[in-house]
């Protein structure tokens, strides 16, 4: 399977360097600011469901199983940790509102955009699943083991390199480099509980992490470089 990361990987790279070179052509505008943030959360949440829906029921090969790694087998089925892995959608939403310069706002919502693009290309061409089978829940009928269940039933084992849950995740920790030291390294540390959270539930293999955290660097930095050419984005 060590195929199936490193053509994954190629396309992930392939596909960011592609679009900056299109994109080195044009000036970024700054669209997003405190007036149409609310519209911008709107239309991420869209194309983030979009690209994970669409690229879940349109792969173009047979979906793939990758090799369990070391770090894989080190994490146990851990069921409690499914509420940091519900974590995910409140911590997004609440990072994008914090932001209050449009330098953080803008580039936050073109690199989560692009995360998005060249993930739903990765969904297709190279589809990935994880054998949930091999981890069943316990016997309970705890609020716990009940919110897993119904995870695992919305929350398909597919489309799991890159993991979108670590590029988002991570690319809303990024964005608070130009804010605040502070709330930087707060929302990294609950963006790695997160990433760890997405093995301990056992939902995502650690190629998945690894991927989805240069996949949001490798983002962030295509953004930076276009945005920083312009004036508005030192001011």
């Amino acid at each position: 399977m060590s195929y199936a990361i490193f053509m994954t990987t190629f396309l992930n790279i392939s596909t960011l360097w592609v679009i900056l070179k299109i994109m080195s052509q044009f000036k970024l505008p700054f669209l997003v600011d405190q007036s149409n943030k609310n519209k911008s959360i709107v239309f991420l949440t869209t194309v983030c469901i979009a690209a994970y829906s669409i690229g879940m029921h349109l792969p173009l090969r047979p979906n793939t199983y990758l090799t369990f790694s070391i770090v894989d087998d080190f994490f146990p089925l851990i069921e409690g940790s499914i509420w940091i892995y519900c974590l995910y959608f409140p911590y997004l939403v609440v990072s994008y509102c914090t932001y209050k310069t449009k330098r953080a706002l803008n580039l936050v919502f073109y690199a989560f955009t692009l995360i998005q693009i060249v993930a739903f290309f990765v969904f297709i061409f190279f589809p990935t699943i994880y054998p949930v089978g091999f981890f069943p829940l316990s016997i309970d009928n705890g609020i716990t083991n009940k919110v897993f269940q119904l995870v695992r039933y919305i929350d398909k084992p597919l489309n799991c390199f890159p993991s979108l849950h670590c590029a988002n995740s991570y690319i809303m920790a990024l964005g608070f480099i130009f804010e605040s030291r502070k709330l930087f390294f707060f929302a990294m540390t609950v963006a790695n509980a997160i990433a760890i959270s997405t093995m301990t539930t056992k939902q995502h293999y650690f190629a998945d992490v690894w991927a989805g955290f240069f996949l949001a660097l490798g983002s962030f930095l295509v953004v930076y470089y276009l945005l920083q050419k312009q004036k508005v984005f030192h001011e």
